[in-house]
């Protein structure tokens, strides 16, 4: 992608690679256009995605319950070996991860029992994340936050 300009069709080797959707790749092409193409570059994008995954944890946490929920809850994430050992590896699972996550949170921003009425601009990211979680793996990306909220609302 950072070879031939095109941010919106994914290439692997100079190939078009239609298998997955086009923003993690993006995503990695703009690292390595940022840090030089490197092996670092490319793994920036799932280290930075942990990173948000693991605070995304804590502020839902927090909006579900209280501080100290969404504290155990980003501290048992933050502490898993598998969850460590592929924030140093190139994972779109991660990226994926963190939309959900924080999908999850712009919709409890948006909507919760007793308010009185839905508030657009959280319910707003809250589908302009769930679109980028379409964009990092299809069609699963968007169920996964989908089927949550609507068991949330059942």
């Amino acid at each position: 992608m950072l070879e031939s300009g095109n941010w919106t069709v994914p290439t692997l080797n100079g190939e078009v690679y239609l298998e997955k959707p086009p923003l993690f790749a993006a995503a990695v092409a703009l690292s390595f256009k940022l840090f030089g193409v490197s092996e670092t570059a490319a793994r920036v994008p799932s280290a930075v995605s942990a990173l948000l995954s693991i605070l995304g944890l804590a502020v839902l946490g927090h909006r579900l319950k209280d501080r100290r929920l969404g504290l155990f809850m980003s501290l048992f994430l933050a502490a898993d070996i598998y969850y460590l050992s592929w924030g140093h590896e190139v994972r779109l699972d991660l990226a994926l991860a963190g939309f959900v996550i924080w999908s999850l949170v712009a919709f409890l921003y948006a909507y919760s029992p007793g308010q009185e009425k839905v508030r657009t601009g959280p319910l707003i990211g809250f589908y302009a994340l769930v679109t980028a979680a379409f964009l990092t793996k299809g069609v699963v990306g968007s169920l996964v936050p989908l089927t949550t909220v609507a068991a949330f609302l059942v």
